[in-house]
């Protein structure tokens, strides 16, 4: 690392007798960021350069990047409320246990009709 940044390593709370597992952090020299990984530093170090040295712009482009790839992750909310799901529905009258398909979609079809 360049001079200047601050490694924290903290002792997780919570940890059975036997198990006993830290966290490590690394701040930046000039406004303390908080990092989690080696990679994270290693991403901003490039937008850093990239910005001359200005860690507030890299730190903002350092989280649009952030929050771009965890949006890719997401599938659509589109997708969700199409999808399927198979349920298990019990016949009242016989006590019949029998395949029952939800969706969105058939859930406002049927509030429609």
């Amino acid at each position: 690392f360049p001079p200047g940044w601050n490694k924290r390593v903290i002792p997780r709370e919570n940890q059975s007798a036997g198990k006993k597992s830290n966290d490590t952090y690394y701040y930046s020299p000039i406004q303390g960021y908080k990092f989690r990984s080696r990679p994270e530093v290693r991403q901003f170090l490039e937008m850093l350069a990239r910005r001359m040295g200005d860690e507030v712009g890299a730190f903002e482009e350092f989280r649009r990047e952030k929050s771009k790839k965890r949006s890719d992750r997401k599938p659509p909310l589109s997708s969700l409320l199409q999808s399927s799901t198979t349920a298990m529905e019990v016949d009242g009258n016989t006590g019949e246990r029998k395949r029952r398909s939800n969706s969105f979609e058939d859930d406002t079809q049927s509030e429609s009709d």
